[in-house]
């Protein structure tokens, strides 16, 4: 009964920190993709010498800035617009 009780008390602990770490996880790997979308962007402005129209997507939309002074910063939000990404406070840096 102790054994069984410690165990429960073990995967109470773990449970959370597994959940935790996925979404971690998740939002990295967006975030990646998302440097690889600048990187492919910044090909398409050296040849056509204009950026392409972004593709909106559904669920969290996720905001990329890459400024001289400031350096390479993200930002999140729901909505999927030029303006919202204007307005969109970029604070996290990689």
């Amino acid at each position: 009964m102790v054994v069984v009780l410690i165990i429960a008390i073990l995967i109470a602990i773990a449970i959370p920190t597994f959940l935790g770490a996925r979404t971690r996880a998740q939002d990295r790997a967006a975030q990646a993709s998302l440097r690889n979308a600048l990187v492919a962007a910044k090909s398409i402005y050296t040849d056509k010498q204009d950026y392409a129209q972004a593709i909106k997507t559904a669920g969290t939309c996720f905001y990329i800035k890459d400024d001289l002074s400031t350096g390479t910063t993200y930002a999140s939000g729901s909505t999927c617009t030029a303006t919202a990404a204007a307005s969109a406070t970029f604070t996290s840096k990689w």
